[in-house]
């Protein structure tokens, strides 16, 4: 469904703004109370076999984003 309809529709707009109107749901959806938990419990992955430690603080998983995906820290908190 996402490569026969949302991404082509996406990419018919500038992908700055795509960018800001991603980023701009995101933001409102986790204001919604329950959502976050939603966000977690479909994305957050408890796995001792994934930990890592690095400069001694230990990370639950590897974490992989595109550098410049949340430039300015706007979805710190929903990150």
């Amino acid at each position: 469904m996402y490569k026969l309809f949302i991404r082509p529709f996406l990419f018919l707009f500038d992908p700055e703004k795509i960018h800001y109107v991603t980023f701009s749901l995101i933001r409102f959806l986790c204001k919604i109370p329950f959502v976050p938990k939603i966000f977690r419990g479909l994305y957050q992955i408890e796995d001792k076999r994934l930990e890592r430690t690095l400069f001694g603080i230990t990370f639950k998983n590897p974490v992989g984003l595109a550098a410049g995906f949340d430039k300015n820290a706007v979805l710190y908190n929903e990150l």
